[in-house]
């Protein structure tokens, strides 16, 4: 991964293969997580976990250019998800 001190973040498409095994995993906060929701699947930054919802608050990764290695945080765009919707805890933090 690389962290540019614009924001960015890169990161390799291997990275984002394979299922998540939901219940199991450890959710903390500024780690990413690959998220699919009815639509389209989309990176996000966690910022709150809540254990007894099942829940993430989590910021949208925006993508910057077409090849969709680099993202930048969108702080408009934070939502809650289930954890049900976590197709993989990529366990990897941003950067300050």
């Amino acid at each position: 991964m690389n962290y540019p001190q614009d924001g960015t973040m890169e990161t390799d498409d291997a990275a984002l293969i394979g299922p998540s095994s939901i219940n199991q995993q450890n959710y903390t906060i500024s780690n990413w997580v690959l998220v699919k929701n009815t639509e389209y699947c989309y990176a996000a930054v966690i910022n709150k976990v809540d254990m007894e919802e099942g829940e993430l608050t989590e910021t949208f990764l925006k993508i910057c250019y077409d090849e969709g290695h680099t993202f930048r945080v969108d702080e408009k765009d934070v939502s809650d998800v289930s954890f049900d919707q976590v197709l993989k805890n990529c366990q990897t933090q941003l950067l300050p």
